[in-house]
């Protein structure tokens, strides 16, 4: 026989399972020998061509203020002291980390997945020690799921994706900071309400008559995630924009 590829700790003394990853040639039979360290032996599982961010350990890293990428956990497995997420059973479990660039609101979601996911947000260093921070089940249109959550900035988030009972399939995984929001309502006949939704901070109100021209209205602090101003009703059509400030 002709040794291919060979592990013992996926992360040695930390993560005790084994993996090995090797180029496969077609119509090339491979034999997989598996045996205990030491002497010891129980029941095993055998997950064939699993997702490379399966274990919590060797979770895949997201980078930047936005993002999407493409994914699967056809093949990935529940490990020993791995949380439920969204208190939604699911065996293939699969890990993306990301650190916060900056503090705010950040949402994650699984739109565009082709199987019913779950999705959860966790701080931590082990998969058997996490901090909940956010999850969600069917948040999203077609079974998928969407979470939001206040990113500190430096703190490195781990992301898990799940299939609800037994689904796996193919995936898609985008982040970002929540956006804030404007929204216009009639206060009175003679008033008129902005409302701002976003993360909680002070944001610079501007308007402008030809969206090339902007003029400060006010500073509108946002609190608990939405802050109002009313303004004098206008006969004139005007437009609104945000901006945080600090």
């Amino acid at each position: 026989m002709v040794l291919v590829a060979e592990n013992d700790d996926i992360v040695y003394q930390v993560v005790r399972v084994s993996q090995v990853v090797f180029q496969a040639q077609a119509g090339v039979e491979y034999w997989i020998a598996i045996d205990g360290w030491q002497g010891e032996f129980g029941g095993f599982k055998l997950n064939v061509d699993a997702p490379v961010n399966d274990p919590f350990a060797s979770c895949f890293a997201l980078s930047g203020m936005s993002g999407s990428l493409a994914g699967y956990n056809i093949g990935a497995s529940h490990e020993e002291g791995e949380p439920t997420h969204a208190a939604t059973f699911g065996p293939h479990s699969v890990w993306y980390c990301w650190t916060a660039p900056r503090n705010g609101i950040a949402e994650v979601d699984t739109f565009g997945s082709d199987f019913d996911t779950t999705l959860a947000i966790y701080t931590g260093s082990s998969v058997s020690s996490l901090t909940a921070v956010a999850s969600d089940n069917d948040g999203g249109p077609s079974g998928t799921s969407i979470a939001r959550f206040s990113a500190a900035v430096g703190t490195s988030d781990k992301i898990a994706v799940d299939g609800r009972q037994d689904a796996a399939g193919h995936m898609s995984l985008h982040w970002r900071y929540h956006a804030a929001r404007l929204r216009c309502s009639r206060a009175s006949a003679a008033q008129m309400r902005i409302t701002l939704s976003g993360e909680d901070g002070q944001y610079r109100l501007e308007s402008s008559p030809d969206l090339k021209t902007w003029t400060t209205v006010t500073t509108v602090p946002v609190v608990g995630g939405s802050g109002t101003y009313t303004a004098a009703a206008s006969g004139s059509s005007r437009f609104y924009r945000a901006a945080l400030v600090q």
